[in-house]
């Protein structure tokens, strides 16, 4: 009878922190969801989007509910998920993706079909990189108030009773827009409290959605920094190219008249008579 408890307490404990580490991954995985659509919003920012059926193909573009769609044709949007293919058409793909978490009132990116294509910060033309420097920093202040407002939004669901279902957060960050959306209220997967072992499942959620979204911050300021070098450097040489261009269309024109004017001299100067004996005939005949 010893043994029979004994193997139960092994299992106990072996199986108890295997369902906290599922319960703390589903948590984890809801984290890494919202960064990275915060990311993508926040790239549509900087370089735009265009129409589904204008997009090249092999781009990937995700729907409201979160599924990765890739263009595989001319006209075709493929999902390949454990459920099976799911296709859209262009035009299906426009109405079906996703938007801003923060409504567009608030200051977030109008990302529906009828403000498609969507210029981006970088799409502007006819102005240098100096110029687009001011919005390119606020576009990445706002990404990181929208990173702090995802690990806030996690540290808040952590306080809520599992099994109480999504309820309203306050969403207020310092230095941000307060944001009131549904789709901000809190996570289920990762509402701990009244939970056992829901401490170290909240202290595990939290500070990895610290560590994931500095990561995503930090990374984003050295994509963002090659970006504006890039930019200024093809931004300079258009310019170069132009007023060279310019250059030569003025200067062709005085380059070809000298050369005709020459010509034309050249070819009169058979008419002028010879006085001295050098224009005699040579040889003499």
């Amino acid at each position: 009878m010893h043994r029979i408890f004994v193997i139960i307490g092994l299992l106990l404990t072996l199986l108890l922190p295997m369902s906290a580490q599922a319960i703390n991954d589903e948590c984890r995985a809801k984290v890494d969801t919202a960064l990275a659509k915060e990311q993508r919003i926040y790239r549509t920012v900087l370089f735009g989007r265009k129409e589904a059926k204008d997009a090249p193909i092999g781009e990937v573009r995700y729907d409201k509910n979160g599924r990765a769609f890739y263009k595989s044709g001319p006209h075709t949007w493929t999902h390949a998920g454990e459920d099976g293919e799911i296709y859209y058409i262009s035009p299906m793909m426009d109405n079906e993706a996703e938007l801003d978490s923060v409504p567009v009132d608030q200051g977030g990116a109008d990302l529906s079909p009828a403000a498609l294509p969507r210029s981006g910060i970088l799409d502007v033309k006819r102005t240098m990189t100096s110029e687009l420097i001011p919005y390119l920093t606020q576009a990445f202040r706002a990404f990181t108030c929208r990173v702090d407002m995802v690990c806030y939004r996690i540290e808040e669901s952590t306080k809520k009773h599992s099994g109480s279902g999504s309820v309203e957060l306050p969403n207020r960050v310092g230095g941000c827009i307060r944001v009131d959306s549904e789709e901000w209220n809190s996570i289920p997967e990762c509402q701990f409290a009244g939970k056992a072992g829901g401490s170290q499942d909240t202290a595990d959620s939290v500070q990895y959605c610290q560590k994931v979204g500095d990561s995503l911050v930090q990374r984003e300021n050295e994509i963002l920094k090659m970006i504006v070098e890039y930019d200024a450097a093809y931004r300079s040489l258009l310019q170069f190219a132009g007023v060279f261009d310019e250059f030569l269309q003025e200067f062709r024109w005085t380059i070809t008249g000298s050369i005709r004017k020459a010509a034309s001299i050249i070819g009169s100067l058979g008419r002028i008579p010879c006085f001295v004996s050098s224009c005699e005939e040579y040889p003499p005949r």
